[in-house]
């Protein structure tokens, strides 16, 4: 194509794509990074179709249902990989199991579905684990489906045919069950016709659940796809699939991925596995739950008593004291859905505000205007994170490329600090590395903590370190979470102190600033 012809994508049709994918999809990019990877991809699909101008292209689409599919899956995020979080799959096979040792049961086939299944490795890599139940257990027999909104992914999945380069995330156990190409087919493999008859693939979107009849399933894996769509769109998601369980189903979500068990009617079952819970016994064992402290409740009571709950850990209930004071620095952490989330968190900060450093995780070539977006959000002003200088009131810092950032105190004053350290759970800036620098200046009684929605556990540790020196410490709730994973993490190890929404945290924040200096507030919490 000449250069005058190059497909070009303008300013103002960025958000059109962002609106198609939403439309075609039920995900919007959220993020600059995932909107400009959209976009690179609908510029490919321009160049193969031979249009140069995006009108052009979206007639084209109108007028070709092969192109509306190539259009999907441009918009659509591709990942995915053998025996993925293998721990799952190790309780797929006790499940099957003990379903083929039921002769009540195993009348009707096990039926499974792989909800956002891609290419369809995760769906073959099912189908290994069950075809090696069938051949142990006389009987038995099984059914598996694939769901995704990308019909050039459901081909690729309904071909069944993929690269040998791949065979060494296969467990040596189950080669046996894979056909290698010869002659053409020399570097691809297939999977015994056994798995691939007992496996279909469909074209659908996990956003339509108003259907009235559909097949119920044994095992329902949804594994790293809740990611990205919003809170609403979650729980409606969630409650779809567990409709579509059969009594006493399992449901598998990515472990970065964990719900509220209870808020579902749902047994816990560890590794973000979830059973429907049994009416007749007794209440489902707690998952990572947060009690959250209601703005209310708030300015009713701060800075008097307060009784609040801590996240869930199986623990009995005492009463004692959380100890607040107004802070002089303020750390916050995110990643997966952090950008809106911040700007809900850190909206209208007031004025004589004490410096607050962020670490999102954020492609690097967005983090500045990001950072720019956020302080203007929180009537802040940015602060230079390469100026190794003193905090400032009134300033928001964050890193603006591929360095931690972090801070270092001396009397009672802190100070910023960069590092090109390694990356911290392989990413750059880390949380972990933030949260661990304040934690080095001990007595860290005055330092406010926030640990918001997230893929992970960064942040979790270093979290940790700093309610031990006596930091004030917060995480984003559950159910407001885009990806309940850091914030679970920090709960798990008892590092969080209180839970809420963003804007109930940003109620806890302006409180404590509205305390006077060196005055102290307790809450009452049941712990």
């Amino acid at each position: 194509m000449p250069n005058s012809l190059r497909p070009e994508i303008k300013a103002h049709e960025r958000s059109t794509i962002a609106d198609l994918a939403l439309r075609l999809t039920g995900s919007k990019p959220e993020s600059e990074a995932r909107l400009e990877s959209c976009i690179v991809n609908v510029l490919r699909r321009m160049a193969a179709s031979g249009t140069a101008d995006f009108n052009s292209y979206l007639n084209r689409v109108a007028s070709s249902a092969s192109e509306l599919g190539q259009l999907v899956s441009a918009l659509t995020i591709h990942h995915t990989s053998w025996f993925r979080e293998s721990v799952h799959l190790d309780r797929l096979k006790t499940h099957a199991t003990d379903y083929a040792r039921n002769p009540n049961l195993r009348s009707a086939p096990f039926t499974v579905l792989s909800a956002g299944c891609s290419t369809g490795e995760e769906a073959f890599s099912i189908g290994l684990v069950l075809e090696r139940i069938r051949a142990e257990h006389q009987g038995f027999e099984y059914r598996i489906e694939g769901w995704d909104v990308d019909p050039v992914s459901v081909a690729t999945a309904n071909r069944a045919v993929y690269a040998e380069a791949s065979l060494t995330t296969i467990p040596a156990p189950f080669q046996s069950l894979l056909l290698l190409g010869s002659g053409k087919t020399k570097g691809l493999f297939t999977l015994d016709k056994c798995i691939r008859d007992r496996t279909a693939f469909k074209a659908r979107s996990l956003t339509m659940t108003n259907e009235s009849a559909f097949l119920k399933f044994q095992v329902i894996f949804c594994r790293n796809v809740l990611i990205y769509f919003k809170p609403d769109q979650v729980q409606s998601i969630i409650h779809s699939l567990i409709k579509r369980l059969n009594p006493g189903g399992m449901l598998v979500l990515g472990h970065s991925e964990g719900i509220d068990a209870k808020a579902y009617s749902l047994e816990g079952l560890g590794n973000s596995c979830y059973r429907q819970a049994e009416r007749t016994t007794a209440a489902a064992p707690k998952a990572f739950e947060s009690k959250v402290i209601s703005p209310k409740e708030l300015n009713k009571q701060v800075p008097s008593s307060l009784t609040i709950k801590k996240a869930a850990s199986g623990v009995s209930f005492q009463t004692q004291q959380l100890h607040l004071e107004r802070p002089n620095l303020i750390l916050v952490g995110a990643s997966t859905g952090g950008t809106d989330a911040l700007e809900r968190l850190l909206k209208d900060m007031p004025e004589d505000c004490p410096p607050i450093v962020v670490v999102q995780h954020i492609a690097h070539a967005f983090a500045h205007s990001f950072a720019q977006r956020l302080a203007a959000a929180a009537k802040l002003k940015v602060g230079n994170p390469n100026e190794s200088g003193l905090l400032k009131r009134n300033h928001l810092y964050m890193s603006w490329g591929d360095y931690h950032i972090g801070v270092r105190r001396h009397s009672h004053s802190y100070f910023i600090a960069i590092s090109s350290d390694p990356a911290r759970h392989s990413v750059r800036p880390s949380v972990d590395y933030l949260f661990e620098s304040a934690a080095r200046g001990e007595h860290c009684e005055r330092v406010l903590v926030c640990l918001m929605t997230g893929m992970g556990k960064d942040g979790a540790s270093g979290m940790l370190e700093l309610r031990k020196s006596g930091a004030m410490t917060c995480t984003q709730d559950a159910k407001s979470s885009v990806v309940f994973g850091m914030p679970a993490e920090a709960v798990a190890l008892g590092a969080s102190q209180l839970a809420g929404t963003p804007e109930e945290l940003r109620t806890l924040i302006l409180q404590t600033l509205s305390l006077p200096e060196n005055r102290a507030s307790d809450l009452q919490k049941i712990s």
